[in-house]
């Protein structure tokens, strides 16, 4: 039985065709944001790595530009329902690159479980290794990784589990939307809550 979910970072990606791409002058990731949510504003452009990263401190909020990837992090850890990521994002794909053709888009969650029953670590390991590896070693932690198709809903999953401890369970999803149609900012936030959703029906159906 699950006892805690909680969210430590998410993020919106947008993925832009490289042959349609221009990059952005400095000055228009400036102009993002100003006033209080501005403040303490920092702008990295490294050419070397072929990125531009706007961070946003007062609002917990990173912008990141890698080549053709635009990424908007969401660090402050609290609920998809009550971030303000989907609304961030919409707004820096809509003014850094509004006339730019779109590739793909996607979801990244990476969440804490914490069940009321003990996770069989070592159960999970032995399913797949011989226990004779164990030597003089004890088992720390074990992962495992997963991806799944949705070709009817257009989507396609991969998650990362990992067992911290015997009470609790890490996992990362990445959703990747092979879609060239920009959504509007209230059907981003519709999937973007509902794949925060999807990561429990998974969790749930682990046989622990």
């Amino acid at each position: 039985m699950i006892t805690s979910k909680s969210p430590s970072n998410a993020n919106i990606v947008f993925l832009f065709d490289k042959t349609k791409f221009f990059v952005p002058e400095n000055s228009v990731f400036g102009s993002l944001y100003s006033g209080v949510e501005a403040a303490g504003a920092r702008f990295l452009d490294d050419p070397i790595i072929h990125a531009k990263v706007l961070t946003l401190p007062n609002i917990q909020t990173r912008i990141t530009l890698e080549e053709n990837r635009l990424r908007i992090d969401d660090d402050s850890g609290k609920n998809p329902e009550e971030s303000r990521v989907c609304e961030d994002a919409f707004k820096a794909r809509e003014k850094l690159f509004p006339s730019s053709s779109l590739e793909a888009f996607g979801f990244n969650f990476d969440i804490q479980y914490r069940f009321s029953n003990v996770i069989p670590l070592n159960d999970f390991f032995e399913k797949i290794f011989n226990p004779k590896i164990y030597g003089e070693k004890d088992l720390r932690d074990f992962g495992f990784q997963c991806t799944l198709n949705n070709s009817k809903k257009g989507y396609t999953d991969t998650f990362f589990f990992k067992i911290v401890s015997p009470l609790e369970l890490s996992v990362h999803l990445n959703r990747h939307f092979s879609s060239k149609e920009i959504p509007k900012e209230k059907k981003i936030k519709e999937l973007f809550l509902a794949c925060y959703e999807d990561v429990d029906s998974m969790v749930l159906s682990i046989k622990i």
